[in-house]
């Protein structure tokens, strides 16, 4: 019976050519028109095109890279210094990027005149960036009125507050007239660039009226979106 040889191991041992006046002296192959290990679905495979696993075809391939530097990847994982997940097949994980925060409260509270904006005491909320980041927050206000049996006039005027620099967007709760039980829901949502470092956001609020009650619920979130 004639010897079979094994193609792949049987391959006798040369050392590659030196080539000390192109780069350095270093090894590497020349006029080489494409490499493989493997076949079928179990390849790899380079040539001008680029590289690429798991087809014959670079258009096939479950893993791609051209010579352009884009990639095609079925699924992939990214983990970040940490070993954390952050982007896997399914899109970000949210557990690690989306990071957020809410306050709420409800009080009784006494509308005096006051024309300019101050803190609306324990709404303050605090994070740190790694680095400049677009973040989404958003605050409601909602006014609820006692009935009274004579002619008001008054506003609430509701602000975010970032970094002690009171925002322009600002939303307003007017009444003129007698007020029969009336309820009023303010709200708005804005996305922000903030720098690298600590910040700080909390709710203000303006107001003119004559000493009327109000039952006065409001609330702010953040939402940090990315880079």
């Amino acid at each position: 019976m004639a010897e079979i040889k094994n193609l792949y191991s049987d391959v006798k041992r040369r050392n590659l050519p030196r080539n000390e006046g192109k780069i350095g002296g270093q090894d590497y192959l020349d006029r080489v028109s494409g490499m493989q290990i493997g076949a079928g679905s179990k390849v790899w495979r380079s040539d001008q095109t680029g590289q690429w696993m798991g087809a014959a075809k670079f258009e096939n391939a479950k893993f791609s890279v051209d010579m352009d530097g884009n990639l095609i990847v079925t699924s992939a994982t990214f983990k970040d210094e940490n070993n954390i997940t952050i982007i896997d097949a399914g899109g970000l994980v949210s557990t690690a990027n989306f990071i957020s925060d809410s306050y709420r409260a409800t009080s009784t509270v006494t509308i005096n005149n006051s024309f300019s904006f101050t803190d609306i005491a324990g709404s303050s909320l605090t994070f740190s960036l790694d680095r400049s980041t677009r973040i989404l927050i958003t605050f409601f206000a909602n006014v609820k009125s006692y009935a009274t049996d004579s002619f008001r006039e008054y506003y609430i005027d509701v602000a975010v507050d970032i970094d002690g620099t009171t925002q322009d967007e600002q939303a307003r709760y007017r009444i003129d007239g007698a007020v029969v039980a009336l309820g009023s829901c303010l709200s708005l949502a804005k996305t922000y660039v903030l720098s690298e470092g600590s910040h700080t956001i909390k709710l203000q609020w303006a107001a003119f009226s004559d000493d009327v009650n109000e039952m006065f619920t409001r609330g702010l979130d953040y939402c940090i979106l990315g880079s």
